[in-house]
């Protein structure tokens, strides 16, 4: 299974809850610390609906080039997608 690079990769997820670190340090200056198993949750989330391809087709983007084309940001479209609010094929 793929792993999330924290903090980096979680870091814009934390401030709308998608990721809960289990140590709060990036008030005080320092890296927040994720639990390995919570990051691994996450990714398991956001893989849960998704349908394996060999690489993109014409149309298909990755989520932080979706949230560019959308002028959005990558914390959302993944809200929408582990909501299920996210119509497939950009229906």
């Amino acid at each position: 299974m793929a792993k999330l690079g924290p903090p980096r990769a979680a870091g814009p997820a934390v401030p709308n809850g998608l990721i809960i670190p289990r140590i709060r340090a990036g008030d005080h200056g320092a890296a927040d610390k994720f639990a390995p198993e919570d990051l691994d949750a996450f990714l398991a989330r956001m893989l849960d609906s998704a349908d394996p391809v060999d690489g993109a087709t014409a149309g298909q983007v990755n989520i932080p080039d979706a949230a560019k084309l959308a002028f959005a940001m990558s914390e959302d479209l993944a809200r929408l997608m582990l909501d299920g609010n996210l119509p497939e094929n950009g229906a």
